[in-house]
């Protein structure tokens, strides 16, 4: 038998290998983590699925938050969602979401909002009021036995666990009277008015409304026009960019944000702005996004994060770009 003589380690050769040791260390705790995140995942959505079969949802938007890793968006009880949902599916003279100016491009905005998992969800009637078809939200929430074969509360617990159709939901089958209109001018109380990027107008006093103004009263071109209870406007040459992700921000998400905004603003009855710990209907918006772009992975939906210009005309899109090619040397787009 033959013995080779062994010859100890160099000291390069065994700092590589403790060096080798700790990173395959350091990878398996990583790999524990993660499958330790997507098992909570897995258990969190296995529970809504159980609670939307058995038709409880106590626990749907818990539960959802968990998912998605947000908090903060206005929470319906069962019964109120599944009544929600019911007069989006039967729209009710009363009250609902109605559609002016360019109802196409409105409507595929709303789309966009439920997720484009079924273009035949949103329909329109000859006023351009919008309900939801029964048959594609079925298709959307994935049941595959169809509407009928789950009660109105189990088909509302699906919902609250989609930012885009909950919120479709609490606006065309809620109590108030929504105009979402599509063009460069848009109708008030006080005649038209030109839209500039977007508006949204309510009846209720505002803590940006100077105080002193006779009676603490909006204008009439200030408020919705007759017959409403809100009007968001969107002029659709307008583009918005936001400059912490530097992408384009859709304006179906711009819709999406107004649309929470003025939802928060009617139902829970809270101001534009934040004051103190109480949260202003703005930043209930923003958490709402927040869900939406989660729930989606990021894909289509920018981040609410920093700040948005507004671009306007072709000099504000020439001006930005000169800032992306040379942000140190061109002009800051905060600054036009």
């Amino acid at each position: 038998m033959i013995f080779k003589k062994l010859h100890p380690p160099s000291k390069w050769k065994l700092a590589r290998h403790l060096a080798l040791q700790t990173a395959m260390a350091l990878l398996q705790s990583a790999l524990a983590l993660l499958l330790a995140a997507f098992a909570s995942a897995s258990i969190a959505r296995a529970q809504v699925a159980a609670g939307a079969r058995s038709g409880d949802n106590t626990q749907i938007r818990r539960l959802c938050m968990m998912c998605s890793g947000a908090d903060g968006a206005p929470v319906d009880d069962p019964a109120t969602l599944s009544f929600n949902v019911s007069g989006a599916i039967e729209p009710r003279a009363d009250r609902g979401l109605w559609l002016s100016g360019d109802r196409a491009t409105a409507t595929a905005h709303l789309r966009w909002i439920a997720g484009k998992k079924s273009p035949g969800l949103i329909e329109l009637d000859g006023n351009g009021r919008v309900s939801v078809n029964a048959r594609e939200l079925a298709a959307a929430l994935g049941i595959h036995g169809g509407i009928d074969s789950m009660n109105l509360q189990q088909i509302a617990s699906l919902v609250a666990f989609d930012e885009g159709l909950l919120l479709l939901a609490q606006v065309t089958g809620g109590p108030y009277r929504y105009l979402l209109h599509v063009g460069e001018t848009a109708p008030t109380l006080g005649g038209e008015v030109k839209v500039t990027s977007a508006l949204n107008l309510d009846n209720r006093y505002d803590n940006r409304i100077n105080p002193r103004r006779r009676g603490g009263q909006k204008l009439k071109v200030e408020r919705p026009p007759e017959g409403f209870d809100v009007l968001i406007a969107i002029n659709p040459s307008v583009g918005w960019f936001n400059l912490h992700d530097r992408q384009v921000m859709p304006a179906a998400q711009v819709i999406f944000h107004e649309l929470a905004e003025s939802q928060a603003r009617l139902v829970l009855g809270l101001d534009y702005l934040s004051s103190g710990d109480d949260r202003g209907a703005h930043q209930v918006a923003i958490d709402r996004e927040t869900i939406l772009e989660r729930q989606r992975g990021g894909r289509s939906v920018v981040k609410p994060i920093g700040s948005n210009i507004v671009l306007a005309s072709h000099n504000d899109w020439l001006r930005l770009f000169d800032w992306l090619l040379n942000p140190k040397g061109a002009e800051s787009p905060l600054e036009y």
